[in-house]
């Protein structure tokens, strides 16, 4: 059986989630199971960056012992996860001793190769992205993600490791990996950076500046920094570095996909692929790239302070209203402004009189008609799930809107509920016809709106109707 190995990144653990979070693990959802349906055997590694700067200080303004308060954080992530139907393989949490094994036997792979030194660094660092930032990438001295945040002048001694050293890999890769970055539009801004000329990048802090991180090998004063540690989630999940699971290891690597939001493509991109290549590791086969969700024209994040909350919201619509919300109204590949009233007219127009009205009112009229139509062959879905393959999963629940759409005007159309009392026939026909359409549709959604989906194929099944989304 072929495999299909998809992660997202691991969310920072300095606070509980946001919608943001909900539309990367549901869109990397969608295409686990979609390849679940392909008969793929597949892995799905999600989890927690709970190493670090802001997660330290979180838990300190929190007045809460840091290993309890990222138990915590990481509750509320997988609560996230059950509520919106994500269902994942792998809860990475980078406080594991399997991950802290992993880390370790990666950072000492690039070591032997060369490929780290130490020397004194100053520069201007941001909590926030948890990474120093040169004067190129900052916007009125601020930095563009957390312009509210105070950028810290940080002069000290650390570990560095020779990006510098596979620009030109790099490029080469690109050259002959055309699909490596999906949009192109992110590839492009990724081979422009690289073509720009990379530098050699912080991998350490001192101890006593960041108290909370993986202990450097041979040099215990030092803690490793973000990209010897988080990066290396995506492998210690499978067993890298760790005694017994080679074979582990060597079945699921490389990542078919690594699902990550646009701020992130350059780590993902350049600097985790050159880690890679110095540990003599092949490299991801692919990064699909998302937009940011904004709020009032603001890109929503937990530092912002503009933030949705995905379970409140969850509870209040469900939470298959919310995914199916995130699918269809957010552009799979751009950004998007999220509101609550946007959510309530897509609830009320799209889901209630519209998917929800066609399945209560046909079925209303079977059972008028005293018809009993049985389950036809297996639906195909290839129209709606060729747009998952192409990433492109709005476009897929806009087909099934579409279907939706046409199952609606066509009962309008026949006037069935006329039908029914004069040409009981030509109403058993029609009738047949919707009841087809929205086995179609039911199908459809499976790796879609799983929920939603059960739901339809029951009720069709035993002809008895409930409401899908009570109007609010």
């Amino acid at each position: 059986m072929s495999k299909f190995y998809i992660t997202t990144a691991i969310a920072y653990a300095n606070a509980k989630p946001h919608l943001g979070h909900a539309l990367e693990f549901v869109q990397a959802d969608v295409l686990a199971r979609y390849h679940n349906f392909l008969g793929h055997e597949v892995k799905y590694a999600t989890g927690m960056d709970e190493n670090g700067l802001k997660n330290y200080r979180a838990a300190q303004q929190a007045g809460k012992e840091t290993l309890g308060y990222l138990d915590e954080i990481a509750d509320s992530f997988k609560k996230l996860d059950e509520l919106y139907d994500v269902v994942y393989t792998d809860f990475v949490r980078t406080t594991a001793d399997y991950h802290k094994q992993a880390s370790q036997a990666i950072w000492k792979a690039a070591a032997k190769t060369g490929d780290i030194y130490k020397k004194s660094y100053k520069g201007l660092y941001c909590v926030g992205c948890e990474t120093f930032k040169t004067a190129s990438e900052l916007r009125d001295g601020k930095c563009p993600l957390h312009p509210n945040l105070t950028l810290e002048e940080v002069e000290e001694e650390n570990y560095f490791f020779k990006l510098s050293k596979y620009q030109d890999e790099l490029l080469d890769f690109y050259e002959k990996n055309p699909e490596f970055v999906v949009p192109n539009e992110k590839f492009n801004e990724l081979k422009r950076f690289v073509e720009s000329g990379l530098e050699d990048i912080s991998i350490s802090r001192p101890k006593d500046k960041l108290p909370w991180g993986i202990p450097v090998l041979d040099d215990p004063q030092h803690v490793m920094y973000v990209w010897f540690d988080a990066l290396t989630n995506y492998i210690s999940v499978i067993g890298y570095g760790q005694k017994g699971r080679e074979k582990e290891f060597q079945r699921w690597w490389p990542a078919d996909v690594h699902v990550i939001g646009k701020d992130i493509v350059r780590f993902h991109g350049a600097i985790w692929p050159a880690i890679l290549l110095s540990a003599g590791l092949e490299l991801p086969k692919q990064l699909f790239v998302h937009g940011f969700l904004s709020s009032g024209g603001q890109k929503m994040s937990k530092t912002t302070g503009n933030v949705i909350d995905p379970i409140p919201l969850a509870e209040k619509y469900g939470a298959e209203a919310a995914r199916a919300f995130l699918l269809s109204e957010i552009p799979t590949l751009d950004d998007a402004d999220v509101t609550l009233e946007r959510i309530d007219a897509f609830y009320h127009g799209v889901l209630s009189n519209g998917l929800g009205n066609l399945l209560q009112r046909t079925l209303t009229l079977i059972n008028n008609a005293g018809f009993k139509p049985s389950p036809g062959a297996k639906p195909s879905c290839a129209d709606v799930w060729k747009h998952i393959e192409e990433y492109q999963l709005h476009e897929a629940m806009r087909a099934v809107w579409t279907m939706v759409g046409n199952a609606n005007q066509e009962v309008d159309r026949e006037k069935v509920w006329e039908l029914v009392k004069s040409d009981k026939k030509k109403a058993e026909k029609v009738l047949l016809s919707l009841y087809r359409q929205l086995e179609t549709i039911g199908a459809a959604l499976a790796p879609l709106v799983p929920g939603t989906s059960r739901r339809i194929l029951q009720q069709l099944k035993t002809l008895k109707p409930e409401p899908l989304f009570p109007r609010k």
